[in-house]
């Protein structure tokens, strides 16, 4: 099954207005930023923690298992 088969015609639009081009996605940063900002500068990070690794490799459970530990 191939990405227009998997995926309506919204959802293909969606997509491609946010990937296509790296316009979309620095607007959306910078609202972001603008709308956080207060918020993000009371947070201290004293010790920061780097999760990557390949795609589909479990990244996602090992954060909320981290989170959920409280220490994070």
């Amino acid at each position: 099954m191939n990405f227009d088969e998997r995926y309506g015609t919204l959802d293909r639009l969606l997509y491609r207005i946010a990937f296509r081009s790296g316009t979309a996605q620095h607007a959306m940063a910078d609202v972001e930023e603008i709308m956080y900002r207060d918020d993000l500068e009371s947070i201290s990070v004293d010790d920061p923690v780097f999760i990557s690794s390949l795609p589909r490799a479990g990244t996602t459970i090992l954060l909320k298992l981290l989170w959920n530990t409280e220490h994070f």
